[in-house]
């Protein structure tokens, strides 16, 4: 599993404040089936990413992952997308809690 992290670094003399945090952010098919995520960025080409931003992914959309596989089954929005994960194109999201997840879906 493939997964990048987020730090914060500090200069000597700097404390950071008490409400700093880090945050986790993986490529889109890291996610685990039914988890969702916000994009933070689209990696690649800028075709690719114009491409990707007319389907909706674009930066702060929360997307989930549907069915993992090669293609795996996204959903944005009230639309489902069959998405091919390519070497030259990441799609970089910050994990979320659904509102199942908390039990706030009926």
């Amino acid at each position: 599993m493939r997964e990048l992290r987020l730090s914060l670094k500090f200069g000597p003399g700097f404390f950071p404040a008490e409400n700093v945090s880090v945050v986790d952010i993986i490529p889109l098919d890291n996610l685990g089936e039914g988890q969702s995520g916000r994009i933070v960025e689209l990696v690649g080409p800028a075709a690719w990413k114009h491409r990707l931003e007319e389907l909706g992914l674009r930066d702060g959309a929360i997307v989930s992952l549907i069915k993992r596989g090669e293609p795996c089954i996204i959903g944005i929005r009230s639309q489902r997308l069959s998405f091919r994960c390519d070497p030259d194109m990441m799609v970089l999201v910050e994990p979320v809690l659904s509102a199942s997840s908390v039990g706030l879906a009926p």
